[in-house]
């Protein structure tokens, strides 16, 4: 009797460890991706700046069925087929600037620093099924990001809804900055509305060139947030460059003219003297891009962008190589290193 309960309990044990076992292995499958992403976050130096390379699908053409009409929505869409529940909501003033050049070996790129009060760099790189491959950087400080906490870096999984600058395999490129002026939305009930960080994704996601990026963008309502509303700078591979804005609701596209274009925080739409708040930035950034016609190496680009960071505000300088599908890239505290990456 007594080697029968034993017997019994070996076996009670044994269905116990397999259906734990089967457990494990179901859960595995089941966040395959999301498991292979997570554990391939890599920190890259001491600032810390952190790489990944985003496994599988984030539901973006999901996003673009339904959108969102404020940033509470847009948190709440990843919540659901994210997050489950994990991001803290940061926000903050994004004191930016971009310009577009030509090197002298003729390649056309989009540089741009990123300039706020606090940010953790992620390199991001995806290849999601139902877009183009895109490179770019992201900022999860405003999802709560932990290193130390292993629940927390499951907010790298938004990491593609908080892309900042980026590009994809055709060449185009866009960076967003913020302008201090009230923002309003013409809301077209036919369209779906997105919220304005999600510009970005879209268009690294979806667009073949400038002109496509426009008639993607004109496809939606766009809500701008209401303290920091942004705008936008648009290019592609065959030369051509738009910043995008939106005033009293609607789209303003201010064309390139001439061999570059600058923009900062200020509105360019209505605003050929370039007067306003970021103005000595940008009469800088115009100095030396007049001086050489938009003739620029990616180093002196990153050179010139550095020179013009926000004091105490700087974060990254990046430059997008449209032409060979580069990017280059340049932490504060870390300068006397340039990371480059390639999308193939």
């Amino acid at each position: 009797m007594k080697k029968r309960k034993i017997i019994i309990c070996r076996n009670a044990v044994l269905v116990f460890l397999c259906l734990i076992l089967l457990s494990a292995s179901i859960l595995y499958i089941s966040f395959y991706n999301e498991i292979i992403t997570i554990s391939s976050i890599k920190r890259i130096n001491d600032i810390p700046v952190y790489e990944l390379n985003y496994r599988g699908e984030y539901v973006f053409d999901k996003y673009l069925m339904t959108g969102s009409k404020n940033y509470g929505e847009y948190t709440n869409f990843m919540n659901a087929n994210l997050l489950k529940g994990i991001p803290k909501i940061y926000y903050d003033n994004f004191e930016c600037s971009t310009f577009f050049a030509r090197t002298p070996e003729g390649d056309y790129i989009l540089a741009r620093n990123l300039d706020t009060t606090i940010a953790i760099p992620f390199v991001l790189k995806t290849n999601s099924k139902n877009g183009f491959r895109t490179v770019g950087m992201a900022n999860l400080q405003s999802l709560g990001w932990n290193n130390a906490n292993l629940v927390s870096k499951f907010t790298a999984l938004a990491a593609p809804y908080y892309t900042f600058d980026g590009m994809n395999e055709k060449g185009v490129a866009i960076g967003s900055l913020s302008v201090p002026v009230g923002s309003k939305s013409n809301i077209n009930d036919n369209k779906i509305t997105l919220y304005d960080y999600s510009v970005i994704r879209l268009t690294i996601e979806k667009a073949k060139s400038l002109e496509d990026a426009i008639k993607q963008l004109l496809q939606y309502n766009v809500k701008m947030e209401d303290k920091y509303p942004s705008q936008y700078m648009i290019a592609d591979a065959g030369g051509n460059c738009a910043v995008i804005g939106y005033v009293d609701g609607s789209m303003k596209v201010v064309e390139k003219e001439g061999n570059y274009q600058i923009a900062t925080n200020m509105l360019l739409y209505n605003n050929k003297n370039h007067l306003g708040y970021s103005s000595e930035r940008y009469k800088a950034f115009e100095k030396v891009l007049s001086e050489t016609d938009g003739i620029i190496s990616v180093e002196d680009a990153l050179k010139l962008l550095i020179e013009h960071t926000v004091p105490g505000d700087a974060q990254w300088s990046s430059v997008y190589n449209l032409t060979d599908k580069t990017m280059s890239v340049k932490f504060y505290g870390d300068y006397e290193n340039t990371y480059t990456y390639q999308l193939y």
